[in-house]
């Protein structure tokens, strides 16, 4: 009963904020109804107690996640989801296979254009004294190429010109990754995959060209799908139509269909898939190898004036 009081307190109080120039009696008249159900709700002796001192109490607050990273945000989700959902046998859902395969579409590179680039930066922080770095995108079906370009910027001491989005009229948009410094001057490993598309292609291709970056696994799966466009169907159906291609600094098309090719590919068999071996990052995490990679320049830095002064 203390609970419910304080909570039709509350109410009345925002309702007092909200309707301020209303006069007192419709206040009252709503607080009252309020009162009214809520004795209501106490004539119904299982459901009062579950809904008022149990579960119910939470329905008023929010939880606020905004602050947490979308990892973290996603275990709370799926916490509650095992303890509470009611459902699974109801339904026959399989809630592993469920979660595994949300988890695997969380994975991309378009999660909060306000977020993704600092939650990236944050990480860098926590391994700023590695040896070396390994960079995981595998399964990453894309996203945005300005979050992407803006993750390479940490790894490149030179503003780098690596191609461009060329439409069939033939307009040609330059493509950078631009130093964003602090600068990780340390060899980086990038495990790639073949369901690495659209703007994991774009990453992919444009780490291709940076030193000191070395990728390892399999090739992409060659679908580069931006600038593009969205458009509703009836029935709620979307298609997306793709209106320029990647293409390098020669103005030549890449990576569609043929993907970008890592520098240590990395096969796998039957036997290692079974039994769970992960061969791309045993051979990332090698010291042998790691250490032994060559920098060796794969392009030709470009300079702004401001840079050149410098």
């Amino acid at each position: 009963m203390a609970v419910a009081f304080l909570i039709i307190l509350y109410f009345g109080w925002m309702i007092k904020i909200r309707l301020g120039a209303m006069k007192k009696w419709a206040v009252l008249s709503i607080s009252l109804v309020i009162v009214l159900a809520t004795v209501f709700q106490f004539f119904i002796p299982n459901y009062s107690q579950y809904y008022y001192l149990g579960e119910g109490i939470m329905s008023f607050f929010c939880q606020n996640l905004e602050d947490e990273s979308y990892q973290e945000a996603f275990d709370v989700i799926c916490e509650y989801i095992e303890k509470k959902y009611p459902y699974f046998r109801y339904k026959n859902i399989i809630w592993a296979k469920m979660k595994n395969e949300a988890q695997a579409k969380i994975k991309t590179m378009a999660l909060d254009i306000f977020s993704f680039v600092p939650s990236f930066d944050k990480a860098l922080e926590k391994l700023w004294n590695t040896k070396a770095l390994i960079i995981d995108i595998r399964n990453n079906t894309g996203g945005a190429i300005v979050l992407t370009d803006q993750i390479l910027g940490r790894l490149t001491e030179f503003k780098v010109n690596y191609g461009g989005m060329l439409n069939t009229e033939g307009k040609f948009t330059p493509l950078y990754v631009i130093p964003r410094r602090p600068i990780y001057k340390r060899p980086v490993v990038i495990l790639i995959n073949e369901l690495n598309g659209s703007a994991a292609d774009y990453f992919s291709y444009a780490a291709s060209q940076l030193n000191r970056v070395t990728l390892v696994g399999r090739p992409t799966v060659g679908v580069v799908s931006n600038p593009s466009k969205l458009i509703k169907l009836p029935g709620g159906a979307v298609v997306q139509l793709v209106g320029s291609g990647l293409a390098d600094t020669f103005r030549n098309y890449v990576v569609e269909d043929v993907g970008v090719h890592p520098d240590v590919c990395v096969p796998y068999t039957i036997l290692e898939i079974q039994s769970g071996i992960d061969r791309d990052l045993l051979t990332a995490k090698d010291k042998n190898f790691l250490f032994a990679i060559a920098p060796i320049p794969r392009h030709f830095p470009l300079f702004s004036s401001a840079e050149i002064l410098k």
